[in-house]
């Protein structure tokens, strides 16, 4: 896709797979601390904490995170092991608040807000407020069994019993400090999203003007090294056209019109195959499913017109899948393959050219296609060189100008797909080359 494409919510796995990792360890560490405190203030006569109910409680949630955290590839949607994570979070948080002091522990509810932030990492913001609103009725349920004496109020850091209209405003200030922490967290993760997408279009935006400035600059010294040849032999040719003219020599003159007129069309076809290269850089045509045996058909029926194949025959299957891609881009790959096997495979007066279709390939959701010629072949060390820009091999050299198989390979590559050129089964070359599928 191009960085143009619209984006989709950032896949955060691997992202969320690192604070898994590092939430355990700073949940263990702080868990463990609280633990210190809690026996050293215990043991020193500072308070008088239940040491035998509050130790199983945090030691058995430092083991159930464990023991969750190993289980986190068996979870397809991690949103639910994040779920599943917070409720033994806002079960520990509120049997430690509980044993802790209960309602005369009331600031320590301010522990809920870890699991919430810790959530917003999902994104999903129907179960932020989920997270938030099941540890408000935690704790609202907590202090609501103290206030009506199913739990005994446990006097541990030195506070009396608060009268029922606190314990009111404490399940009101509970609920609306946890949904509010919601809330700045989903905005934290909304904004760093959008921050994250922007980030990553400009960087691909960057790639893409880097490679577009490498690609423009190499264009640029090939036309100006490739020009030179035709335009110079042109000049030349009409400086001695003018001498014979004058001199009256009408026989060499037309020899010398012949050369001019030879070179000057040889660099405008040069000029034309730089613009289909130009072309194929552009991606603007929107891609879209292609009939192939339509597509093919136009282009022989184009070859055809243009006297490309006079005798020679283009074997085309009579079923062809369809493909993926923008047309035009896809057609230039056929015509190119096509015309270089007539061009450079043919060693016969009647050259034959044979298309097929390969089936799916080996990479998922891609077909293999070939173009099968009747020549020499191409040595094996020249088979990737013959994809670059105006690399020419074989006895028609001086006609070809070397870029129809580097905009078949831009164009393929740009798809996803792969060129890449083998012997042929009865002799001559095979292009072979992949397209994706038609969804």
């Amino acid at each position: 896709m191009s960085s143009s494409a619209q984006h989709q919510p950032i896949d955060l796995t691997e992202y969320l797979r690192f604070h898994t990792s590092r939430g355990y360890y700073l949940k263990r560490n702080a868990v463990a601390l609280i633990l210190v405190f809690v026996w050293v203030t215990t043991v020193a006569g500072i308070y008088s904490f239940d040491l035998w109910r509050i130790s199983p409680v945090l030691l058995g949630a430092i083991a159930a995170w464990a023991v969750i955290r190993r289980q986190y590839r068996r979870f397809r949607d991690k949103r639910y092991y994040f779920l599943t994570v917070t409720g033994v979070d806002n079960l520990a948080i509120t049997a430690a608040i509980y044993f802790l002091g209960g309602a005369g522990s009331a600031a320590v509810f301010t522990f809920y807000t870890y699991p919430i932030i810790y959530h917003s990492l999902t994104r999903r913001r129907l179960q932020i407020y989920l997270v938030a609103n099941m540890a408000a009725s935690m704790y609202i349920t907590m202090i609501t069994l103290e206030c009506v004496g199913v739990l005994p109020y446990r006097n541990v850091l030195g506070f009396t019993q608060p009268p029922p209209l606190t314990y009111v405003g404490l399940g009101l200030g509970a609920f609306l400090m946890l949904n509010l922490t919601a809330l700045v967290g989903d905005a934290v993760t909304q904004v760093f999203a959008k921050l994250w997408n922007i980030k990553e279009e400009l960087e691909e935006n960057e790639r893409r003007l880097r490679k577009l400035t490498a690609e423009t600059e190499f264009i640029a010294s090939a036309i100006s090294h490739e020009l030179k040849n035709p335009l110079s032999a042109a000049a030349n040719a009409a400086d001695l056209l003018v001498a014979e003219v004058n001199a009256g020599r009408p026989e060499d003159v037309r020899e010398l019109g012949g050369i001019v007129h030879h070179n000057v069309a040889k660099a405008y076809d040069m000029l034309t195959d730089l613009r289909q290269l130009l072309i194929a850089v552009n991606k603007e045509e929107p891609a879209q499913e292609v009939s192939l045996r339509e597509l093919v058909d136009g282009v022989v029926q184009d070859l055809a017109r243009g006297g490309k194949l006079d005798a020679a025959e283009v074997c085309v299957p009579p079923e062809l899948p369809s493909v993926f891609g923008q047309p035009k881009r896809v057609a230039q790959v056929f015509r190119n393959l096509i015309l270089n096997a007539l061009e450079h495979g043919t060693v016969r007066a009647a050259p034959r050219v044979q298309l097929e279709c390969m089936g799916s390939d080996s990479v998922p959701g891609f077909v293999r296609f070939a173009v099968s010629d009747q020549g020499p072949g191409i040595p094996f060390e020249h088979r990737e060189r013959i994809f670059e820009p105006f690399v020419t091999l074989g006895e028609h050299v001086s006609e070809g100008r070397g870029l129809g198989l580097a905009l078949a390979k831009r164009v393929v590559e740009d798809t996803g797909g792969r060129i890449w050129v083998e012997d042929g089964n009865t002799g001559g070359a095979r292009f072979v080359f992949t397209l994706p599928k038609a969804v």
